[in-house]
């Protein structure tokens, strides 16, 4: 008898677990409308100018970056944005967003001593 109580407790919690372990639900990226677009780099400075020359920096709408300086790779990182505060989340590199016009773009470093210059690229 003391099998078939196990049972009886251990089918409930199993199901249990099952239906609600399995459902997970996914979140969107906050982006934040203002940024997304192709963006070349104009200028950079700071104590921790690392990013080439020539980058284009393309912002998508589903919280993906790409990154491409000339005669490399391109790369791939996902990237929050809201309330003017850029986060690429693989390295909590944070940036306020500033728009001073519809085609420029200034990413000020929060945790890093950077300022980027961005114009519109079409």
């Amino acid at each position: 008898m003391h099998k078939n109580s196990i049972k009886i407790f251990t089918i409930p919690i199993v199901c249990f677990l099952v239906l609600t372990g399995c459902t997970e639900e996914v979140v969107a990226p906050q982006i934040q409308e203002n940024i997304i677009g192709t963006w070349a780099l104009r200028s950079q400075s700071g104590s921790a100018p690392a990013i080439c020359e020539g980058e284009i920096l393309q912002f998508d709408n589903d919280g993906i970056a790409v990154s491409q300086c000339p005669e490399k790779q391109q790369v791939v990182v996902p990237y929050t944005a809201a309330n003017n505060v850029l986060t690429f989340t693989e390295t909590n590199v944070q940036y306020n967003i500033e728009k001073p016009s519809d085609t420029n773009l200034v990413l000020t470093g929060i945790n890093v001593d950077r300022i980027l210059k961005y114009g519109n690229q079409f």
